[in-house]
């Protein structure tokens, strides 16, 4: 899972302490079982390039759209994914087509912390903060703007 220094970045062993976690989805498909999280390594070279697969169960979908520019318009949807009692916000382009066992799925994504600014200015969104084990963390980039990635395990998995 990728953060920046804010909140201030746990030691391994560590617990990062009621965080959201939101999850950038690059693939659905088919889940045979709920519950189970897997790490996948895409790239040897690159640290940050890792893949969390989430199966769980879809409990809520908005959909929603975007104007990133003028004159163009982004159709997104979010999914609120529970694995076990964990809650993963994940969002995905809303042409990508879901699955028949839907709402059993498995998401393959890209992991980042939801910033403190969803939760205090009242984004209307599932509160799905809880506590995290840290298993490693690795410093990305320096400068005075540092990017981490976080090996995390949710306390109530």
């Amino acid at each position: 899972m990728a953060i920046d220094d804010e909140p201030a970045v746990p030691q391994p062993g560590g617990l990062l302490r009621s965080a959201g976690v939101h999850g950038q989805c690059l693939e659905l498909s088919e889940a045979r079982e709920s519950g189970r999280i897997e790490l996948e390594a895409t790239s040897a070279d690159h640290p940050e390039d890792l893949d969390y697969v989430l199966s769980g169960t879809v409990e809520t979908q908005t959909d929603f759209w975007i104007d990133p520019l003028p004159h163009s318009r982004i159709h997104l949807r979010e999914l609120l994914l529970r694995v076990n009692t964990t809650g993963f916000r994940i969002q995905l382009d809303a042409a990508i087509p879901l699955p028949a066992t839907y709402p059993l799925l498995s998401a393959r994504c890209r992991l980042s912390l939801i910033g403190q600014y969803e939760w205090d200015e009242g984004f209307d969104t599932p509160d799905v903060r809880t506590d995290w084990r840290v298993h490693d963390v690795v410093r990305l980039r320096g400068g005075l703007d540092p990017d981490y990635m976080l090996l995390i395990q949710s306390v109530s998995c």
